[in-house]
Formats: C-alpha cells, structure tokens, sequence
C-alpha cells in the first residue's frame, strides 16, 4: 500500500507541476511539511488514538483500505517510542531483527525515523534533519524545474517513510540527485 501511495503522489505531481505556480508550490510544500510534522509528533511519537477523529477514521478505513492502527504499527511506535525515550542521545546502534522482535515485537518499527531514532537517537536524526533541512531551502533559493521534480521526489519518500522502513543510503541517493538538480539550468 505505501508503495501504491507512492506511485500514485508522483504521478499526480507528473501530472500537474507544470499548471502550479512556484508561490503555490511553495505554500503548498510548507503545509505539506507542517502535516508531516505533526502526524510524525500527534500518531507516531505520542501514540494519538486516531479513532477519535471520524472523518480519520473514514478516509484510513474506506479510502486506504486498512484499519486504525496502520496495519499494528502503532503498535511498534509504541515500543519503540518507550526504548527512544531510554536512550535517546545516542540510540542502541543497529540491531538484529531478532533484538527489534524482543523489543518492539515486529522486525522493526516500520517508521524511518524510528529507526534512526532507536539506532542514533537523536544526534543521528539531528544531522540527517539538517541535510534534509538544508536541501530543502537550497531548493527555494535555487528554484528550477528539475530541482522541484527531486524535492517533489525527496517529500513523496519521507511521506512513505512514515510506514516504512527505507535503507537511508535511499534517502541520501535522493537528496544528492537534489543538489545536482541545482545545478543543471532548466531548458528554454
């Protein structure tokens, strides 16, 4: 299902990019960014029960097709919420599945930060903040089409990375292509 998200985000930006304006673009990415904030902090940090919220409820259950606690994984947010929480500065460094299923009950907490989160604790998550951070005002500086088309690419894949877990060297292919974007003037 994340993977259909995915594919369907990209197709849609494939779609219309060239029909928003860079301000719309612009606002639109700062909401974007805002919402996935505060899904990452409200559900997956503080555990938020979203059955409270109908119109949630409505659109996970009828229009994803999956239940409340996305398919258990609130469930391993949980856990791995309580062992960030014990060692948050520098995590437990990388693990086995096995440690993941003793400690959170899956083979891993299907969310990448985490991951990162439990591997680095927060010096990890702090440093891949500021490249993504920094990518991302480059790009509004720097604004060209191509550099849109990688950032639009580097969002739909943290929007993913939220229900999964994605290998970072991933991630990190993408923002590079980001910087090299940058760089390429767009054609007249």
């Amino acid at each position: 299902m994340t993977s259909t998200v995915g594919l369907v985000a990209i197709t849609i930006y494939f779609l219309l990019h060239k029909l928003v304006p860079p301000l719309l673009y612009t606002v639109g990415l700062t909401i974007y960014l805002l919402l996935y904030i505060l899904f990452f902090y409200i559900i997956v940090w503080q555990g938020f029960e979203i059955d409270n919220l109908k119109f949630a409820t409505q659109f996970i259950e009828n229009t994803l097709q999956k239940d409340t606690s996305f398919t258990e994984r609130i469930y391993l947010w949980e856990e791995a919420s309580y062992l960030i929480r014990n060692s948050m500065w520098f995590g437990y460094g990388v693990q086995s599945p096995e440690w993941m299923m003793e400690k959170i009950g899956g083979s891993g907490p299907h969310n990448f930060w985490m991951l990162n989160l439990l591997q680095g604790g927060l010096l990890l998550c702090g440093i891949f903040v500021m490249i993504v951070l920094e990518s991302i005002i480059n790009t509004f500086r720097n604004s060209t089409a191509k550099s849109r088309w990688a950032l639009a690419c580097l969002c739909i894949m943290m929007l993913m990375s939220l229900f999964e877990t994605y290998n970072i060297i991933c991630i990190f292919m993408v923002i590079i292509m980001l910087h090299f974007t940058l760089k390429i003037p767009d054609e007249k």
